[in-house]
């Protein structure tokens, strides 16, 4: 029984397309990570009351069909300014290009939220 569970487990991983490209990670503003025309990302309201800045990177995971899974929070300037969720959620609906030179599924893209918010003053 032993050698059966090993032999099945080598097998699996004989299956493993050796040739297969390691997966890419994909900077901001590379001009190659183009959004498919009428794609959407969600608008992110600023969290709390200040007047400036705020940015947040998000690094995500491209799909077969350009989608971006599993978003998560790498950095923001300055820290508490943008919901991780919403920040996360941004790109729920939003595709990428597909083409040879761009990211390919399993590539990860790390793309950047910028918010702006003018604090008035009665």
């Amino acid at each position: 029984m032993n050698l059966l569970v090993v032999t099945l487990f080598a097998a699996a991983l004989g299956a493993q397309d050796p040739t297969a490209p390691a997966p890419q990670e994909w900077d901001p503003g590379d001009p190659r990570v183009r959004f498919v025309e009428g794609s959407r990302w969600r608008g992110i309201p600023p969290r709390g009351r200040w007047s400036g800045r705020a940015s947040v990177h998000i690094r995500c995971t491209v799909v077969s069909n350009g989608r971006l899974e599993g978003c998560e929070v790498v950095a923001e300037t300055p820290r508490g300014r943008i919901s991780h969720s919403d920040a996360r959620r941004a790109f729920a609906d939003a595709r990428l290009q597909m083409t040879e030179a761009g990211p390919q599924p399993g590539d990860r893209v790390t793309l950047e939220i910028v918010v702006t918010q003018e604090q008035r003053f009665r």
